[in-house]
This record gives structure tokens, sequence and C-alpha cells, in this order.
């Protein structure tokens, strides 16, 4: 059996496990596996948040709740255009999607990365795309773009902001230019026209008949993406000054949010990189804990970090809840009713 014949195979077989009809117990296992998992989370979260607060008296700071509910609605407004940008990648690639499934799987699917791995995320997408207009292939490779692609131009605006004079009071600041660098090289490298479309070629071909085109990425979407990805770093950023601010002194200066902006950039970059950990968790912190100590101390830093993995995770639950009872709904309103006996 040749490679393209086992990878067939395979690709055969994990299509098979997702056609597989729910039964009543199937269906109560998967959403008792779902509990588990949120609770899982949450608990790992919670345990290892606390044990980096030490070094902030929770009860002396004076927390500005409107700007944390400002926070995780810039949050979600960024996701909703990642979940865009998603949708451009698997319409390039040849799926069709309904108006809004592909926006609704990519947040559901957000939950998927605090497993670790980060598999989990794929699986979420092409489980709730494939059979309506797209193909299970097509939902994962696009995810092999979107991913990389937006978390690249975080690292590459990181390396930017830490290489200026905005930078200059950062600790370990060779080092943090050594990994934003390195990060924002390989990504861009990987992502890049010619690559990209070398490596579908390759990962697509147990998927495709004999003599059909590869998948590609078009220009129109690589010449939105500059824009796009602009857009969605700016909104995470401003996230993150929001939740600065919620316990800062006084409002932080417009010369302090580049370096916000660069810590967030280049901590979710660098929690991708590390697979082994869900989430990034405790990388996400620690790099903006590091960044941000220096200029604004370390009880807004810890806040910084910890406040965003909280904000940012409820907002996910809640967007990932709603958005999968509504495509739920959608699902029974579109099933064919049932024949009389």
């Amino acid at each position: 059996m040749n490679l393209r014949a086992q990878m067939r195979e395979w690709a055969r077989s994990a299509a098979q496990e997702l056609d597989r009809p729910k039964t009543p117990l199937r269906r109560a296992a998967f959403l008792t596996a779902r509990l588990i998992v949120i609770v899982l989370v949450i608990y790992g979260i919670g345990r290892h948040l606390w044990s980096m607060s030490g070094d902030v008296n929770w009860f002396a700071l004076r927390i500005h709740w409107g700007w944390l509910v400002i926070c995780g609605v810039l949050y979600l407004a960024a996701q909703l255009l990642l979940g865009v940008f998603y949708r451009l990648v698997v319409v390039d690639m040849g799926g069709q999607p309904q108006p809004g499934r592909a926006v609704c799987a990519y947040l559901v699917s957000q939950l998927g990365k605090y497993v670790p791995g980060k598999a989990m995320v794929i699986i979420i997408r092409a489980g709730m795309l494939r059979g309506r207009g797209v193909r299970a292939s097509v939902a994962a490779l696009a995810t092999f773009f979107e991913t990389p692609t937006s978390l690249g131009a975080g690292a590459a605006i990181a390396f930017g902001i830490l290489a200026s004079e905005f930078g200059a009071e950062v600790e370990g600041r060779a080092a943090l230019l050594a990994i934003a660098g390195g990060l924002a090289l390989l990504l861009g490298v990987l992502m890049s026209p010619w690559v990209f479309r070398w490596i579908l070629k390759l990962v697509s071909l147990p998927f495709r008949a004999d003599g059909e085109e590869a998948p590609a990425v078009g220009m129109r979407t690589r010449l939105v993406l500059i824009p796009l990805m602009l857009a969605v770093w700016a909104l995470l950023g401003a996230s993150a000054v929001a939740c600065a601010d919620a316990v800062s002194a006084e409002p932080l200066s417009a010369t302090q949010w580049p370096l916000l902006l660069a810590a967030t950039a280049l901590a979710m970059a660098a929690g991708f990189a590390v697979v082994v950990m869900p989430s990034g968790l405790g990388v996400r912190e620690w790099v903006i804990m590091e960044v941000l100590a220096p200029s604004l101390g370390s009880e807004v830093a810890v806040f910084a970090a910890v406040g965003l993995r909280v904000v940012w995770l409820v907002v996910e639950v809640l967007a990932s809840a709603i958005t999968y009872g509504w495509v739920e709904a959608w699902n029974r309103r579109d099933r064919p009713p049932e024949s009389a006996p």
C-alpha cells in the first residue's frame, strides 16, 4: 500500500467515525465529556492563577468592573473578526458554509484549545461544518492556515514594538526579541504562498480524487489579511489595556498601550508554540508579567495576566455555549421530519 492509499484509509476511518449516528447514550457521553473538560479547565486555570497570586495584595486592589466588561467586549469583537477570517479561508478552499455557520464553528471551537495538543479545535470545527457545505478536510486545512497566520502576525507586531523605544525598559528584552522574531519568521515562512501551497498539496493528498486540484488560499484573502490582522490585534491590545486600567491607580497613558499590545501578542504566540500546555497555560502569564512588570509594576502586571485569562475564558465559555445552542437549534430546524409509521 502506497502513501496515498494509506492516508486515504486513515481519512476514511475518521470520516466513518464522524458519520456514526449519535444515539441518546452517545449524546449523553459527549455532553458529559464536555462538562468534565470544562470543569477540569476551570480547576486547572484557577489552581494555576492562585499559585501566581502571591505577589499581589488582592484585598487592597480596587477593581473597576466596567473596564473588565469593556475588556470582554473587545475580546469578543476580535474573535468575531477571526471567525470571519476563518470563513474566508474555508470559502477559498472550496467550502460553501451557510451564512454564519463557519463563524459559529470558530467560536465554539475556542474551548478546544484548552485540551492539551490543541487538536480538539480542529475536531470541533470539522464536526460542525462537515456535511453542511464543507468537507471535514477543508475545515481542518483552513485551521492550519488561519491560526498560524494570525499568531505569526501577532509575533511580528510584538517584535516590532519590543525592538523600538517602547521596549527599552523590558527586562530580558533580547530573549523576548529572539522568541518573537523566531516565531514570526517561522510562521511567516510556513504560511507564505509558495511554502503553504506545497504543504496543502501534501496534506490534502488523501482527500482529493485523482486529478483534482489541491485547495488553495486566494489572493483576495491574502490582501484582506493585512488590515484584518491589524484590526484584530488592535482589539486584543485594547482589551489588555482595559484589563490593566481596571486596577491601575490612574488610566494608562497612550505611550504604554503599545507595550500591552506587544505583551498580549507575544504571549498568545508563545502559548500556541508550547503545544503541550492547554491554551498556553502559564506561558501566556509569564510573558505578560515579564514584559509589563518593569513599566507598570508587579501588581498591575500580575492582574493583567490573571485578568485577561479569567475574562477571556468567561467570554469563550459564554460565546461557545450560546453559539452551540444556536447551532443545535439550527440543525433541528434543517433536519427533515421523520416519516409517520
